[in-house]
């Protein structure tokens, strides 16, 4: 579901054999909303350079990104921020290549080099849209002789609800968890997206979890916040939907009533 700016902060604390003290990270997902060819909103670059001044993310993860110049256009205002910002490589989607290959929305990663350094970057391929596995390393004083890795992997799961896409969003869930079945059990790793998803009860959001106990790597909500999410009032401190009703913005008006991204 497409959405105006919506983000998602987590203050990740990481204990980690090797390190003498615990390391905390900020983390910071972000739907970009069709960046930057959706033009409906003036000044959204500027909005979001004041988001990310405030929070200073050391990992800034987001999906829809449309090109490669959408891409340094928020390379340029992070390095305004912090010079030691850095990027991945951008890469076009390949998962629909074989569908409408039309290339339009993008994942990328953000980091901190001070404290991440880049090893390497993967696509894990699924029926819609890229997975991308981005490997980092902590930029320690004990990086190169006892090095601590991250492995942070950023989607965008098919959006709207009914059971057909709910199915599409479990079938791309497979396939990334076909992929991580092939890593070590003991990895660190850390999904980041817009999942959209309606309910903890949905399929993709199970698998991932692992309810069934069949997975090599699962997962937990970092806010500890699992239910039943779609208009319901107790989760609103985790909900990240658009928050118009009306149409002349861009993206969605379905209101401030859904937890779409993690």
């Amino acid at each position: 579901m497409k959405k105006k700016l919506c983000l998602v902060l987590m203050l990740c604390v990481f204990a980690f054999n090797g390190l003498h003290a615990q390391e905390n990270f900020k983390l910071m997902f972000y739907n970009l909303l069709n960046f930057p060819l959706e033009d409906a909103v003036p000044n959204r670059l500027q909005y979001l350079e004041i988001i990310l001044d405030d929070y200073r993310p050391d990992i800034f993860m987001v999906c829809e990104l449309n090109n490669i110049n959408g891409a340094n256009t928020i390379m340029s205002t992070l390095e305004f921020i912090n010079p030691n910002y850095q990027s991945a490589n951008f890469e076009l989607n390949t998962s629909d290549n074989n569908i409408s290959d039309q290339n339009d929305l993008q994942n990328l990663i953000y980091y901190d080099s001070s404290k991440f350094v880049l090893e390497s970057q993967t696509i894990v391929t699924s029926i819609f849209r890229d997975f991308n596995h981005y490997r980092m390393k902590i930029n320690s004083i004990e990086s190169e002789t006892n090095p601590v890795f991250i492995d942070f992997i950023v989607c965008h799961l098919k959006a709207s609800n009914g059971t057909e896409n709910q199915a599409y969003r479990l079938e791309m869930v497979e396939d990334l968890v076909a992929y991580l079945d092939t890593l070590p059990a003991d990895r660190n790793v850390v999904l980041a997206g817009d999942l959209n998803v309606y309910t903890n009860s949905e399929p993709a959001f199970e698998e991932l979890l692992d309810i069934d106990n069949n997975n090599n790597i699962d997962f937990i909500d970092p806010a500890n916040r699992v239910g039943s999410w779609h208009n319901n009032t107790n989760y609103i401190e985790v909900m990240t939907q658009s928050t118009r009703t009306q149409t002349g913005f861009g993206g969605s008006t379905g209101g401030f009533d859904d937890r779409f991204d993690f």
